[in-house]
């Protein structure tokens, strides 16, 4: 485990910057929840972290390694270090629960002989162990895309866990889940950050949940982060900060000051 350092991390689409001089120290076994509107950075600043997006410019360093460098193998085994969980779950439909748990496995044995079902005894052990700890095992013969949408967040979760990642991205994991899925999803995360020490970074969409679940809160607006502390300092202040593009006197339609005020507690 090692901790996650970024420096002056940007990134151009065009002429617009999504992400503006974002620098970010996570030591290791935090868990972090990510917020901000729409637009406001969120997603690209996760996917450049492992490298799906390509920094324009600034470095992501974990450990003694540059991520931001990484090219060939190097980069394959980053992205095998770094799971990464996405809203709509990417899971192969017509295959069964356990054999999308296996494809976590794929920078190790490559994808045809998982699908082709060639696994391991210890695979097969570790991919069950994952789905029991996720209240999922009685699946493991269903085809995936039999699933309800908070069961198939639960098999991309244990996929995740077949990397034996020492970092987890999770990019906004509940935005399409009701209310019952998205805790056990996020009960989930929580106890693979305490009960594993693995650091997690979740792009999040609702502040009530950010004050539950993280240690630690971001709030990016702008592409730049405009707060970053505990979840109890989320106060009206800071959200309108978040919430208002960065400007503090200036409340955006999106985000009334009632909706500030209630979110604020």
């Amino acid at each position: 485990m090692a901790d996650l350092v970024i420096r002056g991390l940007c990134k151009n689409f065009g002429d617009k910057r999504a992400v503006d001089s974002v620098d970010l120290s996570v030591p290791q076994g935090q868990m972090i929840g990510v917020i901000g509107r729409s637009g406001a950075g969120k997603s690209t600043l996760l996917r450049m972290i492992n490298r799906l997006t390509e920094p324009t410019i600034g470095d992501v360093l974990f450990g003694n390694r540059n991520i931001s460098t990484l090219k060939g193998a190097a980069l394959r085994e980053w992205r095998a270090e770094c799971g990464m969980i996405f809203q709509q779950f990417n899971l192969v439909g017509r295959l069964d629960v356990l054999t999308n748990v296996l494809l976590g496995r794929a920078s190790q044995r490559g994808v045809l002989p998982l699908l082709f079902k060639h696994f391991g005894v210890r695979e097969r052990v570790l991919a069950v162990q994952a789905l029991d700890r996720l209240d999922i095992a009685h699946a493991w013969n269903q085809r995936a895309d039999s699933l309800s949408g908070g069961q198939q967040q639960r098999v991309a979760i244990a996929r995740t866990l077949l990397q034996e990642p020492k970092l987890v991205l999770a990019d906004e994991p509940i935005a399409s889940l009701d209310p019952k899925s998205a805790a056990i999803v996020m009960d989930a995360l929580k106890s693979i950050n305490r009960e594993d020490g693995i650091t997690v970074l979740c792009n999040l969409h609702t502040i009530d949940t950010a004050r539950r679940y993280c240690d630690r809160v971001i709030g990016m607006a702008n592409g730049r982060i405009v707060f970053d502390g505990p979840a109890a300092a989320l106060d009206r202040a800071a959200l309108r900060l978040i919430y208002a593009g960065g400007e503090e006197h200036d409340v955006s339609e999106a985000v009334t000051s009632v909706d500030i005020e209630a979110a604020s507690g």
